[in-house]
């Protein structure tokens, strides 16, 4: 009895290895089986995935106080519409300031603004972009400046102004962001009391200093602390970038000094 029982139970035995050995070659056999997919992949042209406009409130500023507005077009979001006055003579200007998005899906885009002015004789326009490029979602500003070159006399006069966009699309890794569209929109000199650094600093590179004058003063803060600082001198003399010691590099190019120490120097220089 016990024989046939071991026989039994290792022909039982013999079977579960067999099957366990089947199992294992069925295994490997479905392992070795290589996946194979053949087919196109396929993605349609769609203009609604590059869309670049203006957007928000725009905003007014100048050297006068603008009267009218700047707004977007209802029927084109990509057309800016100037329409402002409070201007009366050469040098009045308004600049109009606009948000433009770049709301494609995953496309950078070049931007750019093209001006249209019904009256050069009067009026001056010019554009600037903050970035000439931009990747998707972000945003920049766009400012038109209008400025009257010539004052009338006995009439009064208008321009109509339009702002619109020119946009076109790149890889969105190449939009930058840089643009030397940035300095254009820089305000041109007008007083050293009033201007801001940029613009001093891009009128001393494009020598165009005529409006600032020796004795000019302007306050600066720093550290919370108020300074009077004063346009020194403007010219560079015979014996600058000389060693010298007994000529006054402050005779040297466009230099601005800290009035309160100047004079708390003279009045320590005198007690001594």
């Amino acid at each position: 009895m016990r024989g046939f029982q071991s026989k039994r139970q290792l022909q039982i035995v013999f079977i579960i290895l067999i099957a366990l050995i089947v199992l294992g070659i069925g295994y490997a056999s479905i392992s070795a089986i290589n996946l194979i997919i053949n087919g196109d992949a396929i993605a349609s042209v769609n203009d609604a995935n590059f869309d670049v406009h203006f957007m928000g409130t725009s905003s007014l500023s100048g050297n006068v106080t603008p009267i009218g507005s700047a707004s977007i077009s209802n029927q084109d979001n990509k057309v800016a519409l100037f329409d402002v006055g409070g201007m009366a003579k050469v040098g009045d200007y308004v600049v109009a300031t606009y948000t433009i998005i770049n709301n494609s899906k995953g496309v950078g885009a070049n931007i750019s603004l093209k001006i249209t002015n019904s009256n050069s004789d009067y009026f001056k326009v010019t554009e600037a972009v903050t970035d000439s490029q931009l990747q998707a979602g972000d945003t920049t500003t766009g400012t038109i400046k209008v400025e009257m070159i010539k004052t009338p006399i006995d009439i009064e006069v208008s321009t109509s102004i339009t702002g619109t966009l020119i946009v076109s699309p790149i890889e969105d890794e190449e939009a930058t962001g840089s643009s030397l569209t940035t300095v254009e929109s820089i305000p041109g000199p007008e007083s050293f009391t009033t201007d801001s650094w940029a613009t001093i600093q891009k009128a001393v590179q494009d020598n165009n200093t005529s409006v600032y004058n020796v004795g000019d003063t302007r306050t600066v803060t720093i550290n919370g602390v108020d300074y009077t600082v004063r346009l020194a001198n403007k010219i560079s003399g015979e014996h600058c970038g000389d060693d010298d010691m007994e000529y006054s590099q402050t005779a040297c190019g466009f230099v601005v000094e800290f009035v309160d120490i100047v004079e708390t120097r003279a009045m320590n220089s005198i007690g001594t």
